[in-house]
């Protein structure tokens, strides 16, 4: 940061002794025939992407004192010396100018008629973590200011980052990882590629949500839903699976990825990825119970867990978690009369539980083109279309609708709806219905929150937690806190 100043002040005086020195070998060229070139138009342009409040306006001398001067609009267009300037704005000049500098001694040497045919000047530059110095849209800049730069020969640029923004921009060939030294064989260098082309890292990607959570890998669970808000009043899906496996994984390692077929595909992208690590953490999909009756596979190639509930707001319905939710508040509303208004929310979901199912019966899946033409393309849709539409015509609705009609109320009778049925509409209503009468002073985030303590001490859940830990391949000690 120290030299900024001095190396721009000294480049004036580089300047003028290469007019001096031009004039002087062309006799009879004037000064004023002479053409200058901008050596500080790497710098303004470097500004005007990163800092464009603020404006390199030239180098001054006071006595024997020569500076630089700045001219900011945050500052009412007053000059600024260089110490003057922001902690903020320094820091980005000292990020930036390994790489402007060079560019502003080419524009000299080039006004010099300096020898083209000399090897150029090797130069690396190690930055890390710039993300402290950044705004997050300058991040995003940074890397192709970065590329413009080592297109020059001898230039490489080093970037140590824990920047999404930086990491989602990086391009396949810019990706590395260094692995920890227990993670390196010996002999073996601890920086490797993170991934071998674009596709594939298009394909880690989406397996991962993002790009950082593929850089430092460790036991991962992906689960369905979204990071976005759902009908909860401020609790979404991911940060209700955060809050109840956090004491088992790493809460940025809980990856959301929508429904089933998605969440397994990202279990399949993230071991390939893992394997080329030579990492073996256990990667498990958490999927719904739903309607299904699928049973767990943990012995296969991709790893699921299914939940003992049709959603992940069923737990909050369990007996064990409502009647802690009212002790823990002295509420005078009985456990019975809790359950008695789960019940009838229950009954009033009957209809919609009983579409529910005939819906299920249903043949949904993804439809793809096959094929390396049109024709064949749209052959391929066509055909599958119709084995669809084949499917349907046999289905009985009249049958259908007494099965499920049977199903759900042999489920209301056994007292196991809570659990089967939809939870994220049943708990809407039953939180709205606390919050109106016996925790009237709580929010639904609130009670949310508190449920979520009351979930974790239940017998089932521990139960679920500790099959959980052991298709992660968590150590027994790991599984015991639970």
């Amino acid at each position: 940061m120290e030299a900024i100043d001095p190396t721009l002040c000294s480049l004036k005086t580089r300047v003028r002794d290469a007019i001096a020195d031009r004039v002087e070998a062309a006799k009879g060229l004037s000064l004023a025939d002479a053409f200058v070139p901008d050596v500080y138009e790497p710098l303004q342009r470097a500004l005007q992407k990163f800092l464009p409040s603020l404006l390199f306006t030239g180098v001054e001398t006071t006595g024997n004192d020569t500076y630089t001067t700045w001219r900011s609009t945050t500052s009412k267009g007053s000059k600024l010396r260089f110490h003057q300037l922001s902690s903020g704005e320094k820091n980005v000049l000292t990020i930036l100018f390994p790489l402007i500098e060079p560019a502003m001694l080419r524009i000299l040497d080039a006004f010099r008629k300096t020898d083209q045919k000399k090897a150029p000047l090797t130069r690396t530059l190690l930055i890390d973590e710039p993300e402290n110095h950044l705004h997050e849209s300058l991040q995003r800049q940074l890397l192709d200011f970065l590329r413009e730069a080592t297109r020059e020969k001898g230039v490489q640029v080093l970037v140590a980052t824990h920047s999404g923004s930086i990491l989602d921009e990086a391009h396949s060939n810019e990706l590395y990882i260094m692995q920890a030294a227990t993670n390196t064989a010996q002999g073996k260098s601890q920086i490797s590629r993170a991934v071998d082309d674009d596709p594939s890292l298009g394909l880690i990607r989406r397996a991962f949500g993002c790009t950082s959570r593929m850089a430092n890998p460790g036991p991962t669970l992906v689960v369905e839903g979204d990071e976005k808000l759902t009908t909860n009043d401020g609790l979404s899906d991911l940060t209700i699976y955060r809050e109840l496996f956090r004491d088992l994984v790493n809460k940025d390692l809980i990856i959301p990825r929508g429904g089933r077929q998605s969440c397994k595909e990202a279990v399949l992208g993230i071991q390939t990825h893992l394997k080329r690590l030579r990492i073996s953490s256990g990667v498990v999909a958490i999927l719904d119970g739903d309607l299904t009756c699928a049973k767990d596979d943990t012995s296969g190639e991709i790893k699921v867990l299914y939940s003992p509930m049709s959603t992940i707001e069923n737990w909050f319905l369990a007996e064990h978690s409502i009647s802690e939710l009212l002790h823990r508040h002295g509420s005078a509303y009985s456990l019975q009369e809790a359950l008695k208004c789960r019940e009838d929310i229950i009954t009033q979901q009957r209809d919609f539980e009983i579409v529910r199912r005939i819906k299920e019966k249903f043949i949904y899946r993804t439809i793809r083109s096959k094929g390396d033409t049109i024709e064949d393309a749209y052959s391929s849709v066509t055909d599958e279309i119709a084995e669809i539409q084949i499917a349907h015509r046999s289905i009985d609705l009249t049958n259908l609708e007494k099965v499920a009609a049977s199903e759900v109320d042999a489920a209301i009778k056994d007292k196991t709806a809570w659990r089967t049925f939809d939870g994220k509409r049943m708990f809407k209503e039953f939180a709205a219905k606390l919050v109106a009468e016996p925790l009237r002073k709580l929010g639904k985030a609130t009670i949310m929150f508190d449920l979520l303590d009351a979930v974790k001490k239940a017998p089932e859940f521990v139960e679920f937690r500790a099959t959980l830990a052991d298709a992660l391949g968590l150590s027994a000690p790991v599984a015991q806190k639970l």
